[in-house]
């Protein structure tokens, strides 16, 4: 065998373990960025739960009539805050400047990761739904406060000619 013959293969098998090193860099780097997202996204999560628990604390009065609703609200509020915090548990922080913990913690997690990530989701949207629910009783409420009463003699029909 010649030189040449045995540095093609010893050359090529280089230039792909070169590129493997560079997708393995360029994936540590995405997923640094995705830890980081999945930190604001949860902060931002964090923040909707304490609203709707303000929300639900001030309404509480006008919801109680409601009993159904209320017991809706509550199990949202709960379930959304229970998720979060399992979320919470299963990502890294990713204020961590080493990014290969970040990404061994975020391949150790992946499964995890992915479905507490998903069921967040779905409690978040229930959650900003059970928020406009309050706001809406809210605003019929206050509607209903600030009309006018209006006499019982007069009527909506014309006068009979």
């Amino acid at each position: 065998m010649s030189g040449i013959e045995i540095a093609i293969p010893v050359l090529t098998g280089t230039v792909k373990l070169g590129k493997e090193i560079m997708d393995i860099g360029l994936s540590v780097r995405g997923m640094h960025r995705d830890a980081k997202a999945c930190a604001t996204l949860a902060k931002q999560i964090k923040h909707d739960v304490e609203y709707a628990q303000t929300l639900l604390t001030n309404s509480r009065d006008l919801i109680r009539k409601h009993e159904d609703m209320l017991i809706w609200i509550s199990g949202t509020i709960s379930q959304t805050k229970d998720t979060l915090a399992r979320y919470n548990g299963c990502t890294p922080d990713p204020d961590e400047s080493d990014k290969g913990a970040t990404l061994k913690a975020l391949l150790e997690n992946e499964r995890q990761w992915e479905e507490w990530g998903n069921a967040l989701k779905a409690n978040h949207s229930s959650l900003m739904a059970a928020i406009n629910v309050m706001h809406q009783l809210k605003l019929t409420h206050n509607q209903t406060q600030t009309r006018k009463p209006e006499s019982g003699w007069r009527s909506s029909m014309p006068p009979e000619s």
